[in-house]
């Protein structure tokens, strides 16, 4: 804006080069042994290239006023995207943080239990069994790093928008550790 401001004044000014300027002074001298002088002098400077440089001044202004504007048009676009893009990003990383919550996590922990069960009567190897530990861990690792992807969309969002968003949780996780 500031840009653009100054660039707005500098044509106003480039406009008025096309006007003559006056200027009217006054002189007064102390002159020892002699007397006193007085003078006064009136000057007109007229603005005789007009067609080859004020016309360009003022052609060059409206030009960097124009520029001005676009690199702003520019900006404002790019600011645009970039929130677009976080939000696209913060609301895909809260699709996968629902899916693990709801479905991939207590699955697996199903699956889990389900091989200690079997383990535990015989019918299942201890390979088997932790194979569906260590999917389990796997998913959980995998939902809090979708969780930090989440706050990390929403904290590049905050200065876009000029509020808090990295306060609002995302749904409650049922992906806790199993102690």
């Amino acid at each position: 804006m500031v840009a653009i401001r100054r660039n707005q004044l500098s044509t106003d000014l480039a406009r008025k080069d096309y006007m003559p300027d006056f200027a009217i002074a006054y002189m007064f001298e102390q002159r020892p042994m002699l007397p006193d002088m007085n003078g006064m002098t009136f000057t007109v400077s007229v603005p005789v290239f007009y067609r080859t440089k004020q016309r360009e001044q003022v052609k060059q202004a409206r030009e960097e006023v124009l520029s001005a504007e676009h690199n702003r048009d520019n900006r404002a676009n790019e600011l645009q995207f970039e929130l677009k893009q976080q939000y696209l990003a913060a609301q895909a990383s809260k699709q996968l943080l629902d899916l693990y919550t709801k479905a991939v996590v207590p699955q697996a922990s199903l699956a889990l239990e389900s091989s200690m069960s079997a383990y535990e009567v015989g019918n299942v190897d201890f390979l088997t069994m932790l194979a569906n530990f260590t999917t389990v861990l796997d998913y959980e690792v995998d939902y809090y790093r979708e969780l930090a992807d989440y706050q990390t969309a929403l904290a590049r969002m905050e200065p876009l928008v000029g509020m808090d968003l990295t306060s609002a949780q995302p749904p409650d996780n049922g992906a806790k550790q199993k102690e």
